[in-house]
């Protein structure tokens, strides 16, 4: 092998290997952001479901409070009804 055939060599072999590495390199970053944001958005589903309970306890002891204003109504609409048929 003479001098020209090692060079080709090598600078094939460096094509090569920027060829394979530099895509390999992009697909690392983006893997890396792409779990950055995944991450980030597991912390704010967290945070949505914690809110979301809350107000959910909220909204049940609301309708708590009205089942029993609505009993209360019926049972004085009955009671005038009562008064009004005798």
């Amino acid at each position: 092998m003479n001098e020209w055939t090692v060079v080709t060599v090598i600078v094939v072999l460096f094509g090569f290997c920027t060829a394979v590495l530099k895509p390999v390199l992009v697909l690392s970053s983006t893997i890396v952001k792409l779990t950055q944001a995944v991450e980030t958005l597991e912390k704010s589903l967290e945070s949505t479901s914690a809110k979301n309970s809350a107000v959910h306890a909220r909204l049940w002891d609301r309708v708590a409070r009205s089942d029993e204003l609505v009993r209360g109504c019926e049972i004085r609409l009955q009671k005038l009804e009562q008064g009004r048929g005798s």
